[in-house]
């Protein structure tokens, strides 16, 4: 009996240790990103690492021209900063601490609020705080838009 349970735990432990790690997915994506710092509208691959880790690469002229690295830190360019840093430097200080990565993964924003209205394709989620923010993010088949029309930021995915 217990040579037969120490054979499966051995045969599973095995089995597990060669299990590979999940590639990271790329896409290219037309990105728009309009926000107090920066305005682009351009071509992009987006690699997914995992549910919450994720690579953007924006290019102009075929050339990296940005790149956001988004995880439990998120970087741009080469300067790293936690979530909620990012988000007072770049979006808005009153988003949720998760909104890049959310957007990013097309997930519905955590902690936003507001009504999230289903359909087959995706999802829009709109929710109002005033003089705080006004926000509309739509995802459907054809990718993410998040757009705050009181801080005037877009941020746009597109599958190409």
């Amino acid at each position: 009996m217990r040579r037969a349970v120490l054979a499966i735990f051995l045969a599973a432990l095995f089995l597990l240790g060669c299990a590979k790690s999940p590639e990271p997915v790329t896409k290219s994506v037309l990105v728009t990103l309009r926000t107090q710092n920066v305005a682009f509208h351009e071509t992009a691959f987006l690699v997914r690492q995992n549910q919450n880790r994720f690579v953007l690469q924006i290019y102009v002229a075929g050339q990296a021209a940005y790149v956001i690295r988004a995880g439990t830190m998120i970087c741009v360019q080469d300067r790293c900063m936690d979530r909620r840093e990012f988000n007072t430097r770049h979006l808005s200080h009153y988003y949720p601490e998760t909104l890049l990565i959310d957007v990013l993964s097309g997930r519905a924003i955590r902690g936003l609020g507001g009504e999230i209205e289903r359909h087959p394709e995706g999802f829009v989620q709109a929710h109002t705080l005033k003089d705080r923010y006004a926000i509309r993010y739509e995802k459907s088949a054809q990718g993410v838009r998040f757009v705050d029309s009181h801080n005037r930021i877009v941020i746009a995915i597109k599958a190409l």
